[in-house]
């Protein structure tokens, strides 16, 4: 697609990414199955990063993973994911 940027890999527990990721507004920034894995310095930093970067105030951040409300996962897939990390 000519829309959309190529993957680039990042630590996004840093105060500063690299100078191509930092070089560029974005309209969108999309973070999958990273926020529950990962130390919670990583969320912050995504969500740290996205300030930064985000065009405008029509710009979003997309989190995608198994989300779990009030101890219930949200979905029967996020169920079938923990479980194959339990194996």
């Amino acid at each position: 697609m000519t829309n959309v940027a190529p993957c680039l890999g990042l630590d996004a527990s840093v105060d500063k990414y690299s100078e191509q990721i930092e070089a560029v507004q974005y309209d969108a920034i999309l973070a999958c199955n990273v926020c529950h894995i990962s130390p919670y310095c990583v969320t912050e930093g995504i969500f740290k990063g996205a300030a930064r970067l985000l065009a405008d105030s029509d710009s979003r951040l997309f989190l995608y993973g198994p989300w779990n409300k009030d101890g219930e996962y949200t979905s029967e897939s996020n169920v079938k994911f923990d479980a194959s990390l339990q194996s």
